[in-house]
């Protein structure tokens, strides 16, 4: 009952306070200034809050779709193939948003891709049902698809088969690969791919097979095995 009520009351202020308009803001400063908001210099809007509205399942639906369709709007670069944490990144004197500014401006987390952020925002976009764009954002998270060519290969300067901590989007760093055998990200995307994408979960010994694949995918096949059972 104290559980339920102060999750009641964190979801109203939530929505009361957090909510900036068009999507959520990140956080509040000391001075009581948003941070992750339309009226931010830096910091704008943070993918993180955004995504976690959906995973949560806290927030108003119709706010956090509208939160979601932001993101993928402002920071989903296609071309380039990075999904930015943040934008703009932190690069003046003001407010100290604690460590990330010591990276340099679009380096890890200050506005950079992080990883973790990225593939929270792909299982976002697959429970919001937009599966061409789930998949999107898969396979730009994929390290094969950052190493494609060998052009791609001396950008990324990491390995084609492990995940990243992050991806940096400034120049002259523009696609290089952080930290690479990321066990965090690649437990994430293993998790993102398998359980919301292929639609494969289990919740005690009930198995759920919830397919949230677009058309265009086309058949695929999982054998998973359960106890002394193997299912096809």
């Amino acid at each position: 009952m104290r559980v339920d009520q102060h999750s009641s009351q964190l979801k109203e202020a939530l929505e009361t306070h957090a909510w900036d308009g068009a999507w959520y803001r990140r956080g509040t400063f000391d001075d009581g200034s948003p941070l992750g908001s339309s009226q931010s210099d830096e910091c704008r809007i943070d993918s993180i809050a955004q995504s976690w509205a959906v995973l949560s399942g806290a927030a108003d639906p119709q706010r956090a779709e509208q939160a979601v369709d932001k993101v993928l709007e402002m920071l989903v670069d296609d071309e380039l193939g990075i999904v930015r944490l943040f934008d703009p990144p932190f690069d003046r004197d003001g407010n100290d948003p604690g460590y990330i500014r010591g990276y340099l401006p679009g380096v890890r987390e200050n506005g950079g891709q992080y990883t973790h952020g990225a593939i929270w925002l792909a299982i976002a976009a697959t429970i919001s049902g937009y599966g061409n764009k789930a998949q999107s954002l898969f396979t730009m998270l994929n390290p094969i698809h950052s190493t494609a060519t060998k052009k791609d290969v001396l950008t990324y300067e990491k390995e084609p088969y492990v995940m990243t901590a992050d991806i940096s989007y400034e120049a002259p760093y523009t696609g290089r690969g952080g930290w690479s055998w990321y066990t965090g990200s690649a437990g994430w995307m293993y998790q993102g791919l398998v359980k919301w994408f292929l639609g494969l979960h289990k919740e005690a010994d009930n198995l759920f097979i919830a397919p949230a694949v677009p058309e265009s995918f086309g058949d695929y096949k999982i054998i998973y095995r359960f106890k002394s059972s193997v299912y096809t």
